[in-house]
């Protein structure tokens, strides 16, 4: 990416885009989105930093922070580790042969969890503690005067006073808890499903907030460094930091910045005649989850136009590409992200009489590309919004979450190439993103739920390097009542073993997904697509866009602590 400011080409291509969402945002009666971003300003006292560890991801584990020093457990080779200086680690204690889950300090000593059991060490030799009625003992931490194990066999974490006595017994939260951390007063935990952390009130186990980790795969742990909360990620071997914040129903975490370049290529394939070519683009713009900082384009574009729901979409100029040539259209955006998390209550049916009269107009109307009128899918929609035992739902919440679960019942994932109608997915059982995104929308609006469909980019590799994407991917949002769109990713959810649904994506979004288009399918817009159309004459064409991403941690404000072993 080069870097440059863009000038004046930035400056027309942003004031189209704000006035026309100002005009849309005017003639709907509604206001401008909350911007996530927003929640967590620009501190000086912040930097974000990021932990290069020394061990496979997968084999790295056991992190926790005893009297201002981190420690770090080998878990292959069931070494303990601390913190000595800036970046070097120096051995604490070993037990070769011995295949520990977690590690911690109690009392001075190290402790670990291994089945059903606790193996103290002192002075070098170890001491085996059944705990009674424990199953798998999976993580373990100190607060004051007590250990709290985690037993994910029975779903309770187990509080630990004098002679190791199992003083409470609390209810694990979450769906699949699998570490467990002591901070402020209060207990952490990580869950391994929906892979959110969860702070728990040590005395009663109530939770008393939620949010994302922004994991795209499994981890190890989560530790808090003073008061920073970092955590591991398996695939790239690191330890990140994650801030949040609480506004309203929702929970924003883990803010921020993608640096990316959006590339376009078009060859003529055609080795005897001439082609033109120009493209229609949905552009980045601030919205709940995301605020666009700059965009700067390759060429100047041409000019706008505005879709029926308000999306704005940029124009280039006609480009001719002469036989067997090619061309390139691109931009460059900063992007800050934030994941979110909205505490839903799963309130009265009733309440969707009062959904705005905009929304209702252009979100709840039969489209033709849904087919709403089809028999395949009025059936499923009146059995869809039951539970598995017929049972009615209890709210709006309940109903979504009907719908979700009735759709991963009857469909599979599988990519084609072709965007096909929900009466021939729903025959064949398979379909991609976007016909899982028109299903969806289809059985919510035949159930009063307004529904829109978004487009954009999944930012799946680790930020401490760069890489080229093709990943997009398309989901939903649903006007919920008193809170407004929230997000609901049934593709992202889907998994033909429930113990592998990513509930992560369910009433909330992870922090790595760039929002490009909202709405639905106009065909005087995008057409089917919600990223870009190629229009052109001539030649034969060949297209093909990807997104180029650079590392976000790097530079003094997202630096890299790389750790050593002696």
């Amino acid at each position: 990416m080069s870097g440059r400011s863009g000038g004046m080409r930035r400056t027309i291509v942003v004031g189209f885009v704000a006035l026309c969402v100002g005009l849309w945002a005017a003639g709907q009666g509604r206001g401008e989105e909350p911007a996530g971003p927003a929640a967590f300003p620009a501190s000086k006292d912040r930097p974000y930093y990021a932990v290069k560890l020394p061990i496979e991801g997968a084999d790295c584990g056991g992190f926790f922070c005893s009297e201002g020093v981190f420690y770090l457990f080998d878990l292959a080779q069931s070494r303990l580790f601390r913190l000595v200086g800036k970046d070097r680690l120096a051995l604490v204690d070993a037990m070769p042969g011995t295949k520990a889950a977690d590690a911690t300090l109690f009392a001075g000593s190290p402790h670990y969890c291994f089945r059903d059991r606790l193996i103290v060490r002192t002075a070098g030799k170890s001491r085996t503690v059944r705990i009674p009625g424990a199953e798998t003992l999976r993580s373990l931490t100190t607060g004051p005067g007590a250990l709290f194990v985690l037993d994910s066999g029975s779903r309770q974490i187990l509080v630990l006073g004098p002679g190791y006595s199992v003083q409470r017994r609390l209810p694990a939260a979450g769906l699949a808890p699998q570490y467990l951390r002591f901070h402020d007063g209060a207990l952490w935990l990580l869950d391994k499903q929906d892979r959110c952390v969860r702070k728990v009130d040590p005395a009663s186990g109530q939770v008393l907030l939620r949010f994302h980790a922004g994991l795209r795969g499994a981890s190890r742990g989560i530790v808090f460094v003073d008061d920073r909360l970092f955590v591991h990620e398996i695939e790239s071997s690191w330890l990140r930091r994650v801030d949040w914040k609480q506004v309203g129903p929702v929970v924003y975490s883990w803010p921020h910045v993608v640096r990316m370049q959006y590339v376009h290529d078009v060859a003529n394939v055609d080795p005897g005649a001439a082609a033109t070519v120009r493209l229609r683009l949905a552009v980045p713009t601030d919205g709940a989850l995301q605020q666009v900082n700059s965009v700067d384009w390759s060429a100047p574009p041409a000019g706008g136009r505005m879709d029926r729901f308000g999306q704005p979409l940029v124009e280039t100029g006609d480009v001719a590409i002469a036989p067997g040539g090619s061309h390139r259209f691109a931009y460059e955006a900063s992007i800050e992200l934030v994941g979110a998390c909205y505490d839903l209550p799963d309130v009265p049916l009733a309440l969707l009489a009062k959904i705005p009269a905009p929304i209702r107009r252009m979100y709840l109307a039969p489209d033709p590309e849904f087919e709403m009128g089809s028999p395949v899918v009025r059936q499923l929609a009146e059995t869809a919004c039951n539970d598995a035992q017929g049972n009615p739902p209890a709210g709006v919440r309940s109903l979504i979450e009907n719908i979700v679960l009735a759709m991963v019942e009857r469909l599979s994932y599988d990519l084609d190439g072709r965007w096909e109608r929900p009466t021939v997915v729903l025959t064949r059982g398979t379909g991609s993103c976007s016909e899982y995104s028109m299903i969806f929308s289809a059985l919510a609006r035949l159930n009063g739920l307004p529904t829109r469909m978004i487009g954009g980019i999944q930012v799946s590799e680790p930020g401490t390097k760069a890489y080229d994407t093709e990943l997009f991917h398309r989901w939903n949002e649903v006007w919920f009542p008193e809170i407004g769109w929230v997000p609901v990713d049934v593709t992202k959810f889907d998994n033909e073993k429930p113990e592998g649904r990513h509930y992560d994506f369910i009433f909330g979004q992870p922090g790595y997904m760039i929002v490009l288009s909202r709405g639905g399918i106009d065909n005087a817009g995008l057409g089917m697509n919600y990223y870009v159309r190629a229009l052109g004459r001539g030649g034969k064409r060949d297209g093909k866009t990807r997104v180029h991403v650079e590392p976000w941690v790097t530079g003094p404000d997202y630096p890299i602590l790389d750790l050593k072993l002696p």
